[in-house]
């Protein structure tokens, strides 16, 4: 049995990688999941770290899309629910930017196997999920499946919206695995949807104490990736205002309290 922490969102931006080396360094931090939309230093630097698990965070929501119709280039954004309902031409589309993103991952990191999430989850949408396990550049070893277990840490969350927003969306995930079949390949469990943007030392000790009665491996996710207002231009608002935000500090300061 084996429990560790796992930072998603590297390669986002630099600081969001400082920050998270900053962590691999001096803190607890056992796997990373990576974007490859731009290779910088940051990424060369990872790649040179022993002992680390880097699997490949693709990217299909912060970014846009371009199609061709009636001789008129089309640009559109997605979302995790809209992804679903992507047509046959945006669905190549968002294929062709899967395949280049697999290629980039794993030419950077000289693999010859695919250890994979989503950012936003988006890995999980059915015809996404299926893309991938089937994609022929590079055997799938592992892909993040997160049903995780609901639990309850004290009153104070009953009164924090955003609490309600991530029950929904893991009941939401529940309810989808459950209505389709998902073909699982080597998932640890996986901890981070529940109490994500929540996370403190009162959460953590709590799921820890939850993991180690369940004598199997575990992967905790949370964000220590902070973005700076330099890089604002970088961001949407909305994307902005999730990576500036103090939580993300808060996260960084447990790992790195907790070595």
């Amino acid at each position: 049995m084996k429990i560790w922490f796992h930072a998603d969102d590297f390669g986002r931006s630099p600081a969001i990688s400082r920050n998270i080396l900053d962590v691999i360094y001096n803190g607890l931090i056992g796997s990373v999941s990576v974007m490859v939309d731009e290779v910088s230093d940051e990424h060369i630097e990872l790649k040179n770290i022993n002992d680390l698990k880097i699997k490949l965070h693709l990217n299909l929501t912060e970014k846009k899309f371009l199609i061709k119709k009636n001789n008129k280039n089309i640009e559109k954004q997605f979302n995790f629910l809209t992804l679903f309902l992507a047509s046959r031409k945006w669905k190549v589309a968002i294929k062709k930017e899967i395949d280049k993103q697999i290629k980039t991952y794993i030419t950077l990191f000289e693999l010859n196997e695919l250890r994979v999430d989503g950012h936003e989850h988006a890995h999980i949408v059915p015809w996404i999920y299926s893309y991938i396990i089937n994609q022929k550049q590079v055997e799938v070893v592992e892909i993040r499946y997160p049903d995780e277990d609901i639990f309850y840490v004290n009153n104070r969350f009953l009164s924090i919206v955003h609490f309600y927003r991530n029950l929904f969306l893991l009941l939401s995930v529940k309810f989808l695995f459950k209505l389709k079949k998902y073909k699982k390949i080597n998932p640890p469990i996986f901890h981070g949807l529940l109490y994500s943007s929540l996370y403190d030392e009162e959460v953590l000790k709590k799921n820890i104490e939850r993991c180690k009665s369940l004598n199997k491996d575990v992967e905790i996710l949370l964000h220590p990736g902070q973005t700076k207002f330099s890089e604002r231009k970088n961001f949407d608002k909305k994307y902005f205002d999730f990576y500036i935000s103090n939580q993300r500090n808060i996260e960084k300061d447990i790992l790195k309290n907790s070595n």
